[in-house]
């Protein structure tokens, strides 16, 4: 296992969210940079979406980990800081 295996699961368990949600062409998945996902979104569900890729990316540890909880970080903003 590796970080990179975890955050790629949780691109996926993400994107499949985007679909059940009806987000298609609304949220878009810009850039995957080491184990952050750099993602756009309409300011009206900034939020939620939000929540959705941490829960993702907390889901994707759970599968990982077995022992210890891995959380993640949102950051919200207008361009990405690193």
């Amino acid at each position: 296992m590796s970080s990179a295996d975890c955050s790629k699961l949780a691109g996926i368990l993400f994107f499949n969210e985007i679909i059940k949600r009806g987000w298609f062409n609304k949220v878009k998945i810009v850039n995957m940079i080491h184990d952050e996902y750099n993602v756009e979104a309409p300011e009206e569900i900034t939020e939620e979406v939000a929540k959705c890729l941490k829960d993702c990316m907390v889901k994707a540890g759970t599968v990982f980990c077995k022992i210890v909880p891995l959380d993640a970080d949102v950051e919200i903003g207008d361009y990405w800081v690193h």
